[in-house]
């Protein structure tokens, strides 16, 4: 069999320049620029590149891959040989159970469990399995972040009004509560408007935790909220020019808005 010669690929001139320095970078057209869109449809990598990674797939598969069939499935379970698969971690306690992670032998994502600390008979709980990965983000150390979560989306329901309020002495306790990062904007502050006296500055900075404060909660209100909530709390100009993009399917659609914080 007539073996053809391995592909070279092009030499293209690019070159770049960063933090001064030029680099050339011959095959930065195997890039592809979409490469996000590509990671979910293989089709829409761009022919020249598909064209040459097919060359180089083709000269493996007629030099190498048939007949280093056996060799590949030889290293892979040598390599898989010299891994522990049954292997857990230490396990966390948290009131009267243990949590702990573990890996199953032919898996490849670990598996959540739970213990009793005192012993008996009750048996090894698992709380969370399969060829999915098993997240840890339900082991105690993050419970108060899912309480402080919890505590959120019952605040989002509130009064717009109220949640703007309880914003603005979010940020005035914060202004009070972290002294390193008020020094910090005082500090901008000054350098920004050194015409301004001291009280002036420190007044303005807590105005601006205040706007913090309000945006977190305004932020609190988009995530939990329904749609209809916000509807007619701002204008919107040109929503027809987006329902006729809309409607004829095209995909390019640009939304452009500008956000001021509160007075």
């Amino acid at each position: 069999m007539t073996r053809h010669p391995a592909p070279v690929a092009d030499r293209r001139d690019h070159v770049a320049t960063y933090h001064g320095i030029a680099r050339n970078d011959p095959y930065h057209w195997l890039r592809a620029d979409n490469w996000r869109e590509v990671m979910q449809d293989p089709n829409m990598l761009p022919a020249n590149i598909r064209i040459y990674l097919e060359a180089e797939n083709s000269y493996f598969e007629q030099g190498f891959g048939a007949r280093t069939t056996d060799l590949q499935d030889a290293i892979y379970k040598e390599i898989r040989g010299r891994i522990k698969e049954d292997d857990s971690g230490v396990p966390s306690p948290h009131g009267p159970f243990a949590y702990n992670s573990k890996m199953l032998e032919g898996h490849q994502y670990p598996v959540l469990v739970r213990t009793p600390r005192a012993g008996g008979d009750e048996p090894e709980a698992r709380l969370m399995a399969g060829e999915k990965q098993a997240p840890r983000l339900w082991m105690p150390q993050h419970w108060p972040a899912w309480l402080l979560l919890g505590c959120l989306r019952l605040l989002a329901p509130l009064p717009w009004s109220l949640l703007l309020w309880g914003g603005r002495w979010l940020g005035r306790v914060m202004f009070h509560l972290v002294p390193v990062r008020r020094a910090v904007t005082l500090r901008n502050l000054e350098l920004c408007f050194p015409a301004l006296a001291a009280k002036e500055r420190r007044r303005l900075a807590r105005r601006c935790y205040e706007s913090f404060g309000m945006g977190a909660m305004e932020a609190l209100i988009a995530y939990y909220s329904p749609p209809e909530r916000f509807t007619g709390r701002s204008p919107i100009d040109g929503a027809e020019h987006l329902e006729a993009a809309r409607a004829a399917h095209r995909r390019g659609r640009v939304h452009v808005r500008a956000r001021a914080g509160p007075p």
